[in-house]
Parts: C-alpha cells; structure tokens; sequence
C-alpha cells in the first residue's frame, strides 16, 4: 500500500528527524510518542504534522503512559525546529549542544537510559 507524502511532510522529516537526535527520544512506537508530545507542545506548523503528532503521542500513552508523562514534562520549554526560521543546512552545521539549547533542550538531553536513542536493546 502506497501513501500520499505531501509537500508539507516532507518538509518535516527531517526536522522531525533533527528532533530525535536533540532529545535522544528513540524511534521505536514510543520513542515516537514521545517525540510527537515533544513536537506539539513546542509547535507545529502545519495541519498534517499536528495529526501525524497527535496520532503517534495517543498510542504512546497507551504503550507506556509513565513515558509519555515524563515526556510532557521534559517538552514544558520545547521549542520546536518548526517555527525557528532556519534551513536544514543552518540546523545541521550546529554544534548538538547549541541546538539542544536552541530548542529549550538540556545541553546533555533528555533521555537517558532506556529511553535513549543509543540504548542497548533487552536480550
């Protein structure tokens, strides 16, 4: 089955994308929970990003509501990539700390342990 990517969701990939890396939310269905409650906390901007958002934080607080909550606490500040006015190449060339400070991310990041994108998968 084939979907349709309209303009606006490929414009948002990769900044959806940039989000991953600066909260160090996995990207796993829940990790994706996470990172959507991050995204509409700190602003979306188009109507396909706030559904695609709000549809991937509900099934995140059905797979793991502790998460999500820790999400929405982490997120309070977020300031999304969305609504920053830069180009993909401007947010790439920065250093991670400086972007994470951009974003209203701690410098370290958010997800630690198990939550991170890094983390070792269970045996």
């Amino acid at each position: 089955m084939t979907l349709p990517n309209p303009p606006p969701r490929r414009w948002a990939i990769a900044l959806h994308d940039l989000h991953h890396v600066a909260t160090g939310y996995g990207a796993n269905f829940i990790g994706e929970g996470e990172v959507a409650l991050w995204e509409l906390m700190g602003g979306c901007e188009t109507w396909i990003v706030y559904l695609l958002n709000a549809s991937a934080a509900t099934l995140g607080f059905v797979l793991s509501p502790s998460r999500m909550l820790q999400a929405y606490e982490d997120a309070k500040p977020a300031r999304a990539l969305y609504r920053q006015g830069m180009t993909l190449d401007e947010l790439l060339d920065m250093p991670l700390g400086d972007l994470r400070e951009r974003m209203g991310i701690p410098r370290e990041g958010l997800s630690k342990g198990e939550r991170a994108v890094a983390a070792k998968p269970r045996a």
